[in-house]
């Protein structure tokens, strides 16, 4: 019986897609990505390739978080039916590291197992070659999905593969798109900036340091009306509503904004405060325009 396994470089899966996008190399949260789609189209390719062969599974491969944990993006991933994520490591750069070592080891193991009779690659890492080689030699047609044009593959690895396939452009801008808080910039505590799709609150230059107090509420209350005014602009109001927290993206850029207006780190109360003022203007509407700060 013929079975097939796609194992996917999420490294390549992220720079491709940002590439895609913006022509550029951007960093992952500014990309939405929906993964229902995604793993939808990926199994259609699968099909495609392999109309013959039953699916044992996706492996996804990548680091974890900075905090050395898995994302809420990992989450999502691997609560997908038919997938499961492999975790490598970060470097003190950020880097992930390991991904190529978990890969061929599952490619080869798979193979000795007679687990899997063929493959589907989704990578561009010559370091790939050797495992791809390895597993032909016991019976295993290696398959390669291409993002983004052969210029973003290692030629090794091209030409080590039994085919290369290019996942279209079209397919690939159907499940992911910029996101609407792209953030320019990494600050302390791993809160970001608003960057492209969502200005800054305006702050004077050389703002005092806000004590805690009335006027701080008042500014946290200005705050959170800009932010949700900013969400009903770009259409995503609704979409929070129906979540019971805010999702971890918008809620570093809301309280980057705070203590940007505040000049200071909010307190956890202020925080759960702010918060609260988010939710309960996204439940009642925005009285005013969004004070100025």
């Amino acid at each position: 019986m013929s079975r097939v396994a796609a194992f996917v470089d999420a490294g390549y899966f992220w720079v491709q897609c940002s590439q895609i996008l913006f022509n550029d190399k951007r960093r992952r949260g500014e990309i939405v990505l929906d993964v229902a789609r995604m793993r939808e189209k990926l199994l259609e390719v699968i099909r495609a390739e392999f109309p013959y062969a039953s699916l044992l599974r996706v492996y996804w491969y990548d680091g974890l978080g900075s905090d050395g944990n898995p994302t809420e993006m990992h989450r999502r991933i691997y609560e997908l039916d038919d997938f499961k994520v492999r975790y490598g490591t970060r470097n003190l750069e950020g880097k992930q590291k390991g991904i190529d070592g978990l890969l061929i080891a599952d490619l080869i193991g798979l193979a000795q197992n007679h687990g899997i009779t063929e493959a589907l690659i989704l990578s561009g890492d010559g370091d790939l070659a050797p495992g791809v080689a390895a597993a032909q030699t016991l019976g295993v047609r290696v398959h390669r999905l291409e993002m983004g044009g052969a210029e973003a593959s290692s030629p090794a690895l091209r030409a080590e593969v039994d085919r290369n396939v290019l996942w279209p452009r079209a397919e690939v801008e159907s499940f992911v798109a910029p996101s609407p808080f792209r953030s320019e910039s990494d600050e302390e505590d791993g809160q970001t900036a608003f960057g492209i799709g969502m200005e800054p609150l305006a702050v004077e230059e050389n703002r005092e340091v806000v004590p805690r107090g009335e006027r701080g509420d008042v500014l946290l209350h200005a705050v959170a009306e800009r932010f949700v005014l900013e969400l009903e602009k770009s259409g995503s109001a609704g979409d929070l509503l129906t979540l019971s927290s805010i999702p971890a993206e918008l809620d570093k850029h809301l309280l980057f904004s705070a203590r940007t207006a505040l000049g200071r780190k909010l307190s956890q109360a202020e925080k759960v405060a702010l918060r609260a003022l988010v939710k309960h203007f996204l439940q009642h509407g925005c009285k005013g325009q969004g004070a100025t700060l």
